[in-house]
């Protein structure tokens, strides 16, 4: 073969290189594009609680330069038997709520009572959406997440963001318990189906 020929055989196959280069392209451009569409809306976490949002982390007033942490939380007190013993968790195993309007919703729960102000758990779920990392059903579209809020009922106490900075109080605190979100968008007929209420 002489030097065009082999000219031409290079020429072809470096042709045939930039042709399938450019298949390439176009099927991830596809990929990205509308074959992405096929998966459905993204998911996304739509559970929260006050317990779920680091309630127990260690708190410390300052940071330092070197990154060592001063005035953190020492540990709570052990529990008084006594307080234990009087204290009464939340407990609702089903409650039905329609949503009605749209905008910030928040459903009262009901009262429990904490042992010396400790807050354990803070738990529920909505029947038909498993917690974790889901979209939710059609019919009902929020802002941000559905939240599981736990209150005091005594306005002179820290408020139950974090359970150092909360603290130990003597005998039992009464709390309330909410299910807060906002709502962007629902269609007639939607029922929040509250599932496995724990407060404790």
């Amino acid at each position: 073969m002489g030097e065009r020929g082999r000219l031409r055989v290079l020429g072809a196959a470096v042709a045939g290189i930039a042709l399938v280069a450019t298949v390439a392209l176009v099927g991830l451009a596809f990929l990205g594009g509308q074959g992405s569409r096929s998966l459905g809306p993204a998911p996304r976490t739509i559970y929260d609680s006050t317990t779920m949002a680091g309630y127990w982390d260690v708190a410390c007033a300052t940071t330092m330069p070197n990154g060592d942490r001063g005035g953190c939380s020492t540990p709570l007190p052990s529990l008084d038997p006594a307080a234990v013993a009087a204290a009464v968790p939340l407990v609702v195993s089903s409650l039905d709520v329609p949503v009605t309007k749209v905008g910030p919703l928040e459903i009262d729960l009901g009262k429990a009572t904490l042992a010396n102000g400790v807050l354990h758990e803070a738990t529920f779920h909505l029947d038909g959406i498993e917690p974790g990392v889901q979209v939710l059903p059609s019919g009902l579209d929020v802002s941000g997440t559905i939240r599981l809020v736990v209150r005091s009922t005594d306005a002179s106490l820290p408020a139950m963001v974090n359970g150092y900075v909360h603290g130990w109080h003597p005998g039992i605190e009464v709390v309330r318990a909410y299910l807060v979100l906002d709502v962007t968008r629902f269609d007639a007929g939607t029922v929040l189906k509250i599932r496995d209420v724990l407060v404790r």
